[in-house]
């Protein structure tokens, strides 16, 4: 039996004697001044627009009287009220969305921006870190918006993906031609800008045949100038050209560009960016307060590629990927066993370097910072990535749960802590702080009570600290 649960058992029992016994009811007191490894932890949502000390000072008494006893300060900006003209409602032990007019009537009116980590912004974090040390609140800012990002982030620093043309050729002949630059593997946001940011990485022959081996993928690469003009002595028979290049995916989110979360050196210009100006500015006092910083829950696709990619592939699998690259491509290389191996080692290749590179990295150099770091390492909506290695290499392990929504309906999608709860278990964390009781629309339909079922079945999961969402 879980420890946890036969230390509760105990404590219960001891409680229930001392009921028994004529004393006051000490569940009741635990209940009303709980120990603070117990104590609820709120998300504090800013908007991205200016706000003033005396709001700032009234939120976190507001939190310091009702026994909050620490936030995550997320700036998430202020998106449009969707219209309030649906609400959901159980039918048939299932959540459903339904037309409603109870809302009739509702409005919503622009706000002034206020850009995240501006230096005006930097000066309202610390007078937030002056008043939480005043109020013995726990201080925790968001560095990353489901993962880091940040304005002005140079695009070739930005999460990257693998991209290649293909055209064929007949030989022997002189070809003298310009290969097609290859296209993003889908629409991009901004596609003039971040196209600036491509690099070729290799152009590859392969004979069109019926058995490819490796042997047989000519590197041709030395043959293309910088425009992509190739001149090449084409061999007999029927040849692909393989233009692999580099580019940025275009994945952003309010703040700006992802970062290649596959690079150390991008984490740290984002970190240049982001959180080196504000700690530079900090008082002594000031980030003393602000113990933590937390990494929220991925959202920034799949990358595939990295500038370095090629030597990190052959330090950590042992052999040069070149020869192979074709298989990405959709062709065969030696057989099907062969053909799998690669795309195995390839995706291995990409969980390591986001391990290392990411959560690993993010972690020193929070940590040598001063700062402990939770992070949302276990999912929900990683592609490929270890999750249990993930989850080592942050300090805490948070996980998350939600209300049912019109984004997230089923049990299955909303409940999502398991991975945190198991991987905290194996490190002998005892706590695993989940954000708890997310929501995305309708608004305004949840009350404590329609929340407690959802909050027996977090508990059930092994969350022990509830750090409330919007």
């Amino acid at each position: 039996m879980n420890i946890a649960i036969v230390s509760l058992i105990i404590f219960m029992a001891g409680l229930i004697g001392s009921a028994a016994a004529g004393g006051a009811d000490p569940l009741a007191q635990v209940f009303q001044q709980p120990p603070r490894p117990a104590t609820p932890w709120v998300y504090w949502i800013w908007l991205r627009t200016p706000t003033t000390p005396a709001a700032m000072t009234r939120d976190l008494e507001a939190m310091k009287a009702k026994g909050i006893t620490g936030f995550i300060l997320y700036d998430n900006g202020a998106a449009s009220l969707e219209k309030l003209n649906r609400k959901m409602v159980l039918q048939d032990k299932a959540f459903v969305s339904v037309p409603t007019d109870d809302f009739k009537g509702e409005f919503s009116t622009s706000l002034p921006v206020l850009p995240t980590w501006s230096a005006e912004w930097r000066q309202e974090i610390r007078y937030v870190a002056g008043e939480s040390k005043r109020l013995g609140l726990d201080f925790c800012l968001t560095i990353g918006l489901a993962g880091c990002s940040a304005p002005g982030l140079d695009p070739q620093y930005a999460e990257q993906q693998l991209v290649w043309s293909s055209q064929e050729i007949v030989g022997p002949s002189d070809f003298d031609g310009t290969l097609s630059a290859p296209a993003p593997s889908k629409k991009m946001k901004d596609y003039d800008l971040l196209s600036k940011a491509y690099r070729d990485v290799v152009v590859l022959a392969v004979p069109v045949k019926e058995h490819i081996i490796p042997a047989d993928v000519q590197d041709i690469s030395a043959q293309m100038d910088t425009a992509g003009h190739l001149h090449w002595a084409v061999p007999s028979g029927r040849w692909r050209i393989l233009r692999f290049g580099q580019m940025p995916i275009g994945i952003a989110n309010a703040w700006g560009l992802f970062c290649d979360h596959l690079s150390a050196e991008a984490f740290d210009q984002n970190w240049a960016l982001t959180m080196a100006p504000l700690l530079k500015a900090m008082t002594a006092e000031e980030r003393e307060a602000m113990k933590y910083v937390e990494d929220d829950s991925w959202e920034a696709g799949h990358p595939t590629w990295t500038k370095n990619f090629p030597e990190e592939f052959q330090k950590r699998r042992g052999y040069s990927l070149t020869p192979y690259l074709p298989i990405l491509a959709g062709q065969m290389i030696t057989d099907t066993t062969t053909t799998a191996r690669f795309q195995r080692d390839y995706a291995l290749t990409v969980s390591d370097l986001e391990l290392d590179y990411y959560y690993g990295h993010m972690k020193s150099v929070c940590n040598a910072n001063g700062l402990t770091l939770f992070a949302e390492a276990n999912g929900p909506n990683y592609q490929g990535i270890n999750l249990t290695q993930a989850g080592f290499r942050v300090d805490h392990n948070m996980g998350e749960f939600w209300m049912p929504s019109a984004h997230r309906s089923a049990p299955a999608q909303r409940f999502l802590a398991r991975d945190a709860v198991t991987v905290n278990h194996l490190k002998g964390d005892p706590i695993t702080m989940c954000e708890a009781f997310t929501s995305v629309a309708p608004l305004w339909s949840e009350t404590p009570f329609s929340m407690k079922a959802c909050a027996d079945q977090a508990f059930c999961d092994g969350v022990n600290r509830v750090c409330i969402h919007n």
